[in-house]
């Protein structure tokens, strides 16, 4: 099940639902009605989100009022600003300590006009296709035309799609051992 408006995704790499709900059901529509979380305007929440496929991209935060039809346009209507300049870097398997990062931000080109896009903090590789990647390669194999730094593994032969911000803890740039 999804949130609001977006639904999990179906195919190959759709994610595992749980029993009794089908990929593409609005979690808005289908999910037990709880009591809400109060947020007071003006305030602070801590949030998080992690990657399963790492394609590269951004994210936003928008909200879009319960009392509202759930819409692309309400959510472009309600685009939530980011506090502070930092991404934390979390391991889920708690092997590693958490630790901050900078966090590349941009406001200019973005919908809904002046709303803020925030890049995500760890470089994919250089193509679609992890190892499969070759500068000779055809469709999600092929690399990317840059190649701002090879990593001291075979996971990124071609590269990362941008600098890494970071180094893991077996000293290898920009790919998480464990489970990050």
């Amino acid at each position: 099940a999804a949130s609001g408006y977006k639904a999990a995704g179906s195919g190959p790499y759709a994610p595992e639902m749980p029993d009794g709900f089908s990929a593409w059901e609005k979690g808005s529509e289908v999910l037990p009605a709880t009591q809400p979380t109060v947020w007071k305007a003006g305030g602070t929440a801590e949030v998080s989100w992690s990657i399963s496929a790492q394609h590269g991209g951004g994210y936003a935060y928008r909200l879009c009022p319960k009392d509202a039809e759930l819409t692309e346009e309400c959510f472009q209507a309600n685009p939530l600003d980011f506090v502070g300049n930092t991404h934390t870097i979390r391991y889920n398997d708690g092997s590693q300590s958490s630790f901050p990062i900078n966090a590349t931000s941009l406001s200019k080109g973005t919908i809904p006009e002046g709303s803020t896009w925030r890049r995500n903090p760890i470089p994919g590789c250089n193509c679609d296709n992890s190892a499969g990647c070759s500068v000779l390669g055809k469709g999600s194999s092929k690399a990317y035309a840059n190649k701002p730094e090879t990593i001291s593994s075979e996971v990124c032969p071609t590269g990362t799609m941008f600098p890494a911000p970071f180094k893991n803890a077996a000293g290898l740039v920009g790919y998480l051992t464990g489970n990050p």
